[in-house]
C-alpha cells in the first residue's frame, strides 16, 4: 500500500491517476518483493479493492484477446 500511496501522490493533481501495472510491480520489485508472487497471490487486485472500500473510483483495464496494451488502473476521487 505504502507503494501505490507514493505514485498516487507523485502523480495526483488532475484528479485522477493512471498507474500501469508494469510501474508499480518494478517498484515493488525494486523494494524486494517477488515479481511472480506478486502475481500469484493477486496482490495488485486486492490494493484496488481496498481502495475502492476507502472511497476510491478504481477502474481496471487490460488487454483482452488481440489487443496489445500495457494494462493499468485509473484512481480518482469520487
Amino acid at each position: 500500500m505504502e507503494t501505490f500511496n507514493q505514485m498516487l501522490a507523485d502523480c495526483y493533481g488532475t484528479g485522477y491517476v493512471i498507474i500501469h501495472d508494469k510501474d508499480i510491480v518494478a517498484a515493488l520489485v525494486k523494494k524486494g518483493l517477488d515479481r511472480s508472487e506478486i502475481y500469484r497471490k493477486g496482490w495488485l487486485g486486492l490494493a484496488r479493492d481496498m481502495y475502492r472500500k476507502q472511497g476510491w473510483n478504481v477502474y481496471y483495464d487490460a488487454p483482452g484477446y488481440c489487443e496489445s496494451y500495457d494494462a493499468y488502473t485509473r484512481f480518482s476521487s469520487k
